[in-house]
């Protein structure tokens, strides 16, 4: 658990196990708390780097407007910073942005992609459902964990999971509430999001690419990760039955087996 100092901010990260290298990167709002069901396995597997993407968790919240090229850049200046010349590449959601953004920008420096309940951005993408929208613009009158469990739910498949897994939400509900993202950090992050569209430049995407996304997907329709898939030029596409947006965590031995699995069917792996 260390900082480093990154384009002008402080980024937040840890490294956990050895092998490959693999990078996970996080999604809007979450900290690198949200890799908990993945980091006991994949540890097991690859060096594996999980941080706090700037504007969350412990990593510095400058002020807006950001870019997920910016992000992209981030993540190379912390590959430089800890002298990884290579990696694998693990995005989910917004996270997914920063990752297509960087398997453009730093092509040489990717082994294999993985993309997670995301979408190529822009005005083709299917768009976020009106219950996903006002999800991530709540009621600003709201308290903090209001706002959190107003709008967590609607990351799981349906109700019953939360309700199912009650001790588990409210450790997340914890989680979420550990490192209170600033209004202008959170709203910093969703526009960069607004403003990605890589669909016109997927075809420049080299590295071999693992799409997943789970069916009952209630904030990025998983039909996206349909298109994602159609338009790589090197993917394979893995909808889990019955998960939500945070399939990492509802479906996580599918999910974790599924992305090891592909990470590791390389005849050079990831240095």
């Amino acid at each position: 658990m260390a900082t480093a100092h990154i384009n002008g901010i402080n980024l937040y990260y840890e490294i956990h196990g050895e092998g490959p290298n693999l990078a996970l990167i996080e999604g809007l709002g979450y900290d690198s708390w949200m890799w908990y069901r993945q980091l006991p396995e994949f540890s097991q597997h690859f060096r594996t780097l999980v941080y706090d993407n700037r504007g969350v968790g412990l990593s510095d919240r400058p002020p807006g407007p950001y870019s997920h090229g910016e992000n992209a850049a981030d993540l190379a200046g912390l590959l430089d910073y800890l002298g990884w010349e290579r990696t694998h590449g693990l995005g989910l959601s917004m996270g997914g942005f920063i990752a297509q953004e960087f398997a453009l920008t730093y092509r040489d420096r990717l082994d294999r992609l993985v993309l997670v309940a995301t979408a190529f951005g822009g005005p083709n993408m299917v768009p976020l459902p009106p219950e996903a929208v006002r999800a991530l613009t709540p009621d600003p009158t709201l308290s903090p964990t209001g706002k959190i469990r107003s709008a967590m739910p609607l990351a799981f498949s349906n109700p019953a999971w939360v309700q199912d897994h009650a001790d588990e939400f409210e450790q997340i509900v914890a989680w979420r509430l550990q490192h209170p993202q600033p209004p202008a950090a959170a709203l910093a992050q969703a526009m960069a999001g607004l403003t990605f569209n890589a669909e016109a430049r997927l075809s420049e995407i080299e590295a071999p690419t693992l799409v997943i996304a789970g069916t009952e997907d209630h904030v990025v329709p998983p039909a996206n990760a349909q298109l994602l898939a159609a338009a790589l030029p090197h993917a394979r596409l893995e909808m889990i039955p019955g998960a939500g947006h945070v399939v990492q965590i509802e479906a996580a031995e599918r999910f974790n087996q599924a992305v090891i699995a592909f990470l590791k069917d390389v005849t050079t792996g990831g240095r």
